[in-house]
């Protein structure tokens, strides 16, 4: 039986050979459409992660603390710190990138691997994935920055770098100076309700907040094939361990279903000539 499926196979090759292609390629756009799926939430969590904020505040009614567009006195939660999210395209290394820039008070911890915080106006911290490097400038309309620190896998909506600037420059950016913000950060959350006019937020909700942009774009089977086609990602690729089993038991109904196939046709071979015979 051996014998005469080998010689099946060998009389079959290119119908193998082009059936193993195209099983391979299946298998690999399943794992990459579910590593994709993944990934944009979870530098989503990255950013919020590396915020480091136990819950944030947003005006009461608005979605959330990123997407929030109530401006606030940047004094109305004197316990937290303003936060101010926004997304600019601005020039980095000859060409316009599209980046997500935050908002946070002076000398905010930061998970950094290179460098030090923004500890005053004039200074960003920005991620490695934009190409700048500690003690470059980054022009921010017609403003000019000093990188003095950088983070690794900090980004944004398939790819963009998050640079962080200090509160006074975030206000300088974007309302000539005025001390408001759109939400606040709480390092530690504070016992009791948020102060009156504002809603609570945990870090999950924040980064649902934060990917709220992006829903459609994660539903779409349309981008993962444009996406299929590009020779590398603009963002690190996530396959989760329950695709990997998925796969592993998918390959084994098909295998089973192939040797079947094969079977059939292997029981009406004549013995005879399966082994040489005339």
């Amino acid at each position: 039986m051996i014998l005469a499926s080998w010689r099946d196979l060998l009389w079959r090759r290119k119908r193998f050979a082009i059936a193993l292609v195209a099983t391979a390629l299946v298998f690999s756009m399943s794992l990459v459409m579910s590593g994709v799926s993944q990934s944009f939430p979870r530098e989503i969590n990255h950013v919020v992660s590396a915020i480091g904020g136990q819950s944030y505040l947003a005006a009461s009614g608005e979605a959330g603390p990123f997407t929030s567009t109530t401006v606030l006195a940047d004094t109305k939660a004197p316990h937290a710190a303003p936060l101010m999210f926004w997304s600019a395209a601005v020039h980095l290394k000859g060409s316009i990138k599209q980046v997500g820039l935050i908002g946070l008070p002076a000398g905010w911890r930061l998970p950094l691997v290179r460098g030090s915080e923004a500890e005053r106006g004039g200074q960003v911290v920005a991620d490695e994935s934009s190409g700048l490097k500690v003690g470059q400038l980054l022009k921010l309309g017609t403003n000019h920055y000093s990188i003095v620190g950088l983070m690794r896998g900090r980004t944004i909506f398939g790819g963009q770098p998050v640079i962080v600037l200090t509160t006074r420059d975030a206000q300088l950016q974007l309302a000539g100076g005025a001390p408001i913000t759109r939400a606040f950060v709480e390092r530690t959350t504070p016992p009791g309700p948020p102060p009156a006019g504002l809603t609570r937020f945990s870090p999950a909700g924040a980064s649902a907040d934060l990917e709220r942009p992006m829903k459609t774009a994660t539903g779409s089977l349309a981008m993962v094939e444009v996406l299929l086609l590009a020779p590398l990602f603009p963002i690190p690729v996530t396959i989760p361990a329950g695709a990997s089993a998925t796969l592993l038991a998918l390959a084994v109904v098909i295998g089973v279903v192939a040797s079947l196939a094969g079977l059939r046709r292997t029981v009406t071979v004549d013995p005879a000539a399966a082994f040489g015979g005339r």
